[in-house]
């Protein structure tokens, strides 16, 4: 709607709600390297931000701020719960449990490159 419904409107969409879900997965896949995945986090972040003020902008111009707040809680609602999912799925590791996994990874990486 914000892009009057054409098919670029519709394109722009899809690659941000791709490039949303692109950072959703990599925050999955480096959930145990704590300096990366600050990064991926932080994108995800600044995605919902951006998605929430569009939404809540357009919901209020064109419905009211009820219509406003709907719209922009369905995006907080999927960033809550995936951020739910990833602290619920990610590992409490000792120092030592830390170093191992670290090593391996890093094991993983040489030989990938």
């Amino acid at each position: 709607h914000l892009l009057r419904g054409s098919w670029v409107a519709y394109l722009a969409g899809a690659v941000f709600d791709l490039a949303w879900l692109a950072v959703l997965g990599m925050s999955y896949l480096v959930r145990y390297r704590p300096d990366r995945r600050r990064v991926v986090d932080r994108v995800g972040w600044a995605l919902l931000t951006v998605t929430v003020a569009a939404i809540g902008v357009e919901g209020y111009r064109t419905g009211g701020i009820a219509v406003a707040c709907i719209g922009a809680s369905v995006s907080v609602a999927a960033k809550a719960l995936w951020w739910t999912f990833g602290r619920a799925t990610r590992p409490e590791l000792t120092a030592a449990d830390a170093q191992w996994v670290a090593a391996q990874l890093s094991q993983a990486s040489a030989r990938m490159a």
